[in-house]
Parts: C-alpha cells; sequence; structure tokens
C-alpha cells in the first residue's frame, strides 16, 4: 500500500509511485524480507497487472453468505469472526460459473425488451471539459507499459461519484478485455451517416454498430443520435476482443431473479446465484424471497392424484366454465385459464402439459384440500415461514414459497417418489482440528416410483416441443420441465431436471410489479435454464430416466392439431403412455382420439 494513498495514487503520479515502491522494496532488502533478486523482479513488473473490479474476483457470493447461515447455528458467531474454519461445501465451481453467466445474460436480454433508459452519465459542459482533461491525463499513466495496453478500463462508477469526477477517475479499475465483459466506456463521437458510434476504451477506440444498439428505442430506432451523445459515458459488451474488437450497448438490468441447482439423488446444491449483482444487493432470491409459484406446483397435484389412484395420465378431464365452492373460504370461485378459453374434454396429460388451470383445481378437489395440505408440508413448501393457506387456490400456486423450497420439493419428480431436505455443507474443521461431518437426514418415500416417473414422462413433452433444437442442442440425455407464471406475471418460473441434476429459474422484479403482459415462464425463465442445462458436460452424454418395475404401457391414437394426411383426413400418431401396473383402461382405443399431443404445450403459463 502507497503511504499517503490521497496523494500517492497508483493511477494518478505513477513517478511518485515508483521513487515509494523502490523505497520500501530498498526497506525490505535491508531488513532481510526479500532478497535482491526479488526486489529487482518486482520493481520491473507491470504497475497496472493487478488493477481489476473486485467483483471478477468474488466467486459465488450469494452461496457462500448462504454457508455461513447455514454453519452460524452449529458453531456459534465468535468461531466464525474469529474464521480459520474450513468448510466443505456442496458447491461444483464449473456449474456455478455456468449459472452466474446464464443468469447475468438471460436478466439482460428480459430487461433490454423494455427499451433504454439512458447513458449512466450524461456530462453537462463542466464536467465534460473536467473529463476531457482527467480521462487525458490517466490515460498517459496506465496504457503506457506494453502489455497494459491490452486492458481496457470501466467507467462505470463515475456516475456515482459526480461530485469528485477527478478523484474518480484516479481510481478507474482496469480490466482484461474478454469477450462478454461488460465496462463503463465513453462515447468519442456520433456518425449517423455511417450508422454506428465510435467508443473509447482507454487503450482504443472501437466501433459500436447501429445493428448492436437497435434495442434501445420502441418501436424503432432510427438513428444512433436518438439514444447517444458524444462524452456519454455508457455500458457497452465487448466482442471479438482476439480481432477488430467492437462493442454493443448494454445497461444494468432492473429486473432480477436467481437460480438454484441441486443433485437430484441427495439434494446437495451443486450452484446458487441469488441474484444478478451481490455488490448492490446480498439479498438472495432463493433462500430468501417469498414468491408465488404460480403453475410451477401443479406437477405435484398432478402426482398426487396419480399416486391416489383418482386419476391416470389417460383419464379425461372437462376444462369447462365451472363455480367452484371452496371449502377454505366458504365462497364460490369462478377460475378462468390464462387464454380465456375453454378446451372441453381433454386427458390428464394435456391439462398437466398445457397448464389447465380448471383441470387443476378440479384434481385438487378429487384429491382433498386437506391431504394436499399434509403434502406441502412434507415436501416443505408449507411451512411457519410460508404457510399455506386453506383455499383452492393453492392449487394454481397461489401460496408464497421460497424458491428452493420448490425446486426441492420437484426433486421428488426425477428421484422416484423420494424426499430429503437440501443441504450445502458436507462438514467442517474447526480452528482445532475438530472435524465434523453433516449428518444427513433420511430419505422419506412421498410418492411412488410410478407416480413420479408418469408426471416425468408428460413434463418431457414440455420441453421437445419448446424449440429444443435453438435452445438445447447439446443436451444428449433426457430431459423434462415446468413452467410457472403467476398472475400478472409478477413472478415467472421454470424448473426443469435430467437424471442428475434439477435447476429452478425464478425471474421478477423485487417489488414484485408485472415482468411485462407479454412475458411468460417460456419467454423469461426458460431461456436462462436451458442455456445453463445446456452448458453442463454432463448432458452431452445419453442418459434416461429410470422407469420403475411397476409399469405397464399401452398405445393410443392421438391427432395432430391442424394436421391433414394424404387424403385430407385428420392425421394420427401413435404414442405410448405410462400406467401404474393395473391402472390402464382395458381397450386401448378406449375414449374420445384426442388431438393430445403435439400442440405447442411450452408456451401454457
Amino acid at each position: 500500500m502507497p503511504k499517503s494513498p490521497n496523494r500517492i495514487n497508483p493511477l494518478g503520479d505513477t513517478e511518485r509511485l515508483r521513487v515509494r515502491q523502490s523505497y520500501v522494496l530498498e526497506q525490505m532488502v535491508k531488513r532481510g524480507f526479500i532478497k535482491e533478486k526479488d526486489a529487482k523482479k518486482a520493481k520491473d513488473a507491470l504497475l497496472f497487472s493487478a488493477v481489476s473490479d473486485k467483483r471478477s474476483l468474488m466467486l459465488a457470493p450469494y452461496f457462500l453468505n448462504a454457508v455461513k447461515a447455514d454453519l452460524l447455528p452449529k458453531v456459534g458467531e465468535e468461531a466464525i469472526r474469529q474464521g480459520g474454519i474450513k468448510v466443505y461445501s456442496t458447491i461444483d465451481i464449473a456449474m456455478q460459473k455456468s449459472a452466474e453467466q446464464a443468469l447475468s445474460e438471460g436478466l439482460r436480454v428480459i430487461d433490454k425488451r423494455a427499451g433504454y433508459r439512458g447513458p449512466l452519465l450524461r456530462p453537462d459542459l463542466e464536467q465534460q471539459k473536467v473529463l476531457e482533461k482527467e480521462l487525458e491525463a490517466f490515460k498517459k499513466h496506465a496504457f503506457l507499459e506494453t502489455q497494459v495496453k491490452k486492458k481496457v478500463w470501466n467507467l462505470a462508477k463515475l456516475s456515482k461519484n459526480k461530485k469528485d469526477l477527478p478523484g474518480a477517475i484516479r481510481n478507474i479499475g482496469l480490466l482484461t478485455p474478454k469477450n462478454g465483459l461488460v465496462i463503463g466506456a465513453q462515447v468519442e463521437k456520433i456518425n449517423d451517416a455511417r450508422s454506428e458510434a465510435i467508443i473509447d476504451v482507454g487503450s482504443s477506440r472501437i466501433d459500436m454498430p447501429f445493428s448492436s444498439l437497435s434495442w434501445a428505442k420502441k418501436p424503432a430506432l432510427r438513428k444512433v443520435s436518438e439514444v447517444l451523445k458524444s462524452g456519454d459515458i455508457i455500458l457497452v459488451k465487448l466482442h471479438d476482443v482476439q480481432g477488430k474488437m467492437w462493442a454493443s450497448l448494454e445497461q444494468e438490468p432492473l429486473i432480477n431473479g436467481g437460480l438454484v441447482s441441486l443433485d437430484v439423488k441427495t439434494g446437495s446444491v451443486l450452484a446458487m446465484v441469488g441474484g444478478d449483482d451481490f455488490a448492490k444487493s446480498p439479498f438472495n432470491r432463493i433462500t430468501q424471497a417469498k414468491r408465488q409459484p404460480g403453475s410451477g406446483i401443479k406437477p405435484i397435484i398432478y402426482a398426487k392424484a396419480i399416486d391416489d389412484g383418482k386419476a391416470t395420465s389417460r383419464s379425461i378431464i372437462t376444462d369447462a366454465p365451472r363455480a367452484f365452492f371452496d371449502p377454505g373460504t366458504q365462497e364460490f370461485w369462478r377460475p378462468r385459464n390464462h387464454t380465456n378459453k375453454f378446451l372441453g374434454d381433454i386427458t390428464f396429460r394435456r391439462c398437466l402439459r398445457s397448464s389447465i388451470n380448471l383441470c387443476t383445481i378440479t384434481l385438487l378437489e378429487m384429491i382433498g384440500l386437506d391431504r394436499f395440505l399434509s403434502l406441502s408440508k412434507d415436501l416443505g413448501l408449507a411451512t411457519e415461514l410460508t404457510p399455506y393457506p386453506r383455499n383452492l387456490t393453492i392449487a394454481l400456486g397461489s401460496a408464497e414459497s421460497f424458491p428452493i423450497n420448490v425446486a426441492n420439493a420437484m426433486r421428488i419428480l426425477p428421484n422416484g417418489g423420494l424426499y430429503s431436505p437440501y443441504y450445502l455443507i458436507n462438514g467442517y474443521k474447526l480452528r482445532t482440528n475438530e472435524e465434523h461431518r453433516i449428518e444427513k437426514e433420511a430419505t422419506r418415500a412421498i410418492l411412488r416410483p410410478e407416480s413420479a416417473f408418469i408426471i416425468t414422462n408428460i413434463l418431457q413433452e414440455v420441453i421437445s416441443y419448446s424449440n429444443k433444437e435453438r435452445y438445447l442442442s447439446k443436451v444428449q440425455c433426457e430431459i423434462a420441465g415446468k413452467t410457472g407464471t403467476t398472475n400478472n406475471a409478477r413472478s415467472v418460473w421454470f424448473t426443469g431436471y435430467s437424471p442428475k441434476v434439477l435447476t429452478l429459474v425464478f425471474v421478477g422484479y423485487d417489488d414484485n410489479r408485472s415482468v411485462g403482459s407479454d412475458e411468460w415462464g417460456v419467454t423469461t425463465a426458460f431461456p436462462i435454464w436451458a442455456s445453463y442445462m445446456n452448458d453442463l458436460p454432463i448432458h452431452h452424454q445419453r442418459m434416461y430416466f429410470e422407469e420403475p418395475p411397476g409399469i405397464e404401457w399401452r398405445t393410443y391414437e392421438a391427432a395432430i392439431p391442424q394436421g391433414l394426411d394424404a387424403n385430407g383426413e385428420i392425421e394420427k400418431r401413435l404414442i405410448r403412455e405410462p400406467f401404474i401396473l393395473g391402472s390402464a383402461p382395458d381397450d386401448t382405443n378406449t375414449g374420445t382420439m384426442m388431438q393430445d399431443s403435439f400442440d405447442q404445450s411450452a408456451f401454457a403459463p
């Protein structure tokens, strides 16, 4: 650390810094702390090679905070304060990095759909004079040495220090450019004739083409000068850093969310991202936010209906206007579907896959409200902090839950109906070298494995018809999932799983306002979920959901909506339907042939 850092700033006065550095190194040699060759090596090192944004050094901050909270009752606050505890956590570092990148990029994409909110700083005349003088002086000091020329500056914090721009500029961080890096930069020039802006990133000037900022204005941007002006401090993303580097326009998202990934068998937390930026908000939206899961909770109800023998995947359920008598409120309730349309008699399979509200409420009535409330407690959904009301609206996910509890409850589907609490710590070692292993709670059978398998088989179709080629091109294993969208799209979800990994993504504003009238789980949370799952090497190999021994299969004909064969008749396909042994209908062609299996079901809420 330099003496008097207010006077000898590493990025403000390199000559005085070098003098101070030389003095300190000579004193270290004189007093025997280092050898002369070490001092020479240190003097020859680049001054600015280690200057970076502190956030780049933070790994899994939301996860680490959750670990600390989990550790606190086990060792006490004093032991944590003193430090020296070695914790054996469940995190997978590669998966964590993929999760952080997927959530960050996904939230930016969603946020851009609302348009550009403006530059970080649009300087007035006085501020512009200061910026020109101080930024030019900074360049002369910071980008002299060969390797430093390959770095770029980050001006993102200038807007927070408008009253002391010279001080803020002297503390600008330098970063090594890489594809996808988001930095603060300055607009040097606007060229509407060429439909581009020239961006100053410190060590060089790069282009920002019109196509990269066309999202900034709705309904359509006509020229660059409509949104940017020369001198603006803006956020940009870097591209093609090894070639002719260029930039695209960015902004910090206002929308937020979280992602959690669990080991299907054990419940160990493999990755956790509790928000877009821990430095701005350490509030963990995965473990601390109470949100309505919406339709994301429906698979549990359908699984319970099959498990109790109330229905099979081939059962016909009527989707029609109806008033339900709610035993909790003692009132009649007339719910509707998200499309405001009714489909009549449809199969259990289509009801779940297309997320039909009235069918789900009908099934909850068949199960019994109290039985489902008991199940919710067994799954860790209904707790003291998140109690479930005794009314029928819980069928549509009206009761608040912590996202991590929703994820862990859904784990019973790929885990053969078995439940166990999630966990973040395998063990820890105190400063005294005393080791402790965390005792895991025993798994409990909540559903028959056959019931869980049948629901998984249905939810596989949600993935199959949600543009898998576009989002999941690397995935070679079986995969299933379910969307979730609450009223007015205040919370949007996607929970999905492979035979090994279950991942939940939640997206929403912290003030619980609507994400947007045209936003659904499939348009917001699903792309983030798919980007992450597609990136995991474990999914790049063949894996299949384990079929329990008590399953029997039957074959049915299903119509393809709007599909006609060569004779002008409705086109048909054969589908195989799983049943719990002994529950399949005797006649494979019983009931009306349904337009049942080939609609775009993933676009249900």
